[in-house]
């Protein structure tokens, strides 16, 4: 391949010119070779890198729905939770108003 010319040293390309490897395709047939698997290795990768993101992203999104829903429930818990301390603080003093009344009611009722 073109590429391999360039990249080999002169004695390299010397002897793939000349044909004088041992190997059938030639020094040059076993780097194209490689560059194919190489090229294909690489395009599995990208294809996986693509599946491995798409199921992350879905799976992100999934969990940041998750979260909103959350932090929505939390908000709401935390109003009601507000709402009834300031339930709890008006019944205290109910009761204290309600002990009151009857501690004096119980003193006006002594002989």
């Amino acid at each position: 391949s073109r590429v391999w010319r360039l990249k080999a040293s002169p004695g390299e390309r010397a002897m793939a010119a000349s044909g004088d490897d041992a190997s059938s395709g030639g020094a040059e047939g076993g780097f194209s070779r490689l560059l194919e698997d190489l090229g294909a290795l690489k395009t599995s990768l990208l294809a996986e890198h693509s599946r491995v993101v798409g199921a992350l992203r879905g799976q992100n999104a999934s969990l940041k729905a998750d979260v909103d829903r959350q932090q929505k429930e939390a908000s709401e818990l935390t109003a009601e939770v507000s709402s009834l301390k300031e339930e709890n603080g008006t019944l205290k003093k109910e009761v204290q108003q309600m002990q009151a009344e009857v501690a004096a009611g119980l003193k006006d009722a002594k002989p």
